[in-house]
């Protein structure tokens, strides 16, 4: 519509859409670098905050008064992350709101001196152009504003990715199934990558049995129970339930 109305004015404003897209992509990157740690602030804030919901029963119970202590480290680094995140994408946002400022005074004023000076463009026509140019802008402007959120969803769909692209634990052949519910490990050992948590472990639950897994933090007791649910399989060693070792159980008869 521009061109239509005058080709002069729509340079002006294709100049500034360049420039402004120029920002937007310094913006872009930028968001892409720094988004990662920013969003794993917020997921250590979340599962704090889950893990501290999920056990604010037993932390009243015994007046454990640092209960809170992982939340508030959690509040406190997401903070951090979020005003860092802000510090850095702040220039480039800066730079991206200049950038239409400068070039709608450029169209104001090459509007104007058409008008006043030159008389090749009639008032409507001059309102007209006013009016499609600073839409024009505001509509760029918004998608700038939407464009640099892409590094953090770029962040969350990594995550989701990584989730969809695991491979699937199979069950092995032949089948089997549980006699009863007796817990058995036998020279359990498992690591995380390099990290070894558990080594050697050998312990046998009974039914109808009550079973305490103590430690300090970080000493595979939330690892062993779930090496159970079978959430990953064992390095070496073998877990068995009822006498059938987990990998040959199916899954459904397993949460079950």
């Amino acid at each position: 519509m521009l061109i239509f109305y005058d080709i002069r004015i729509a340079v002006i404003t294709f100049a500034g859409m360049a420039a402004y897209f120029g920002v937007i992509n310094w913006q872009m990157s930028v968001s892409k670098k720094h988004s990662p740690a920013q969003y794993e602030a917020m997921n250590k804030l979340i599962g704090s905050a889950i893990t501290f919901i999920q056990g604010i029963k037993v932390t009243k119970a015994f007046s454990y008064k640092d209960g809170d202590k992982s939340v508030n480290e959690a509040i406190i680094g997401s903070s951090r992350a979020n005003s860092r995140l802000t510090d850095i994408t702040m220039p480039s946002q800066f730079a991206g709101n200049i950038c239409i400022s400068v070039f709608e005074v450029l169209i104001i004023l090459a509007d104007l001196l058409l008008y006043m000076k030159n008389g090749s463009i009639a008032m409507d026509k001059a309102i007209v152009i006013l009016v499609i140019s600073f839409f024009v802008f505001a509509s760029l402007n918004q998608a700038g504003i939407n464009l640099s959120m892409i590094g953090l969803l770029e962040s969350a769909i990594d995550e989701v990715n990584e989730v969809e692209n695991t491979k699937q634990l199979e069950v092995r052949q032949p089948a089997g199934r549980m006699s009863d519910q007796e817990i058995v490990f036998k020279n359990v050992s498992f690591s995380y990558n390099d990290n070894e948590v558990l080594h050697g472990i050998d312990l046998d639950i009974k039914p109808q049995t009550t079973t305490a897994v103590i430690g300090p933090s970080g000493s595979g007791k939330t690892t062993l129970c779930q090496l159970i649910a079978r959430f990953w399989d064992v390095d070496s060693g073998s877990i068995t339930i009822g006498g059938t070792d987990i990998r040959n159980i199916d899954d459904t008869e397993l949460m079950a």
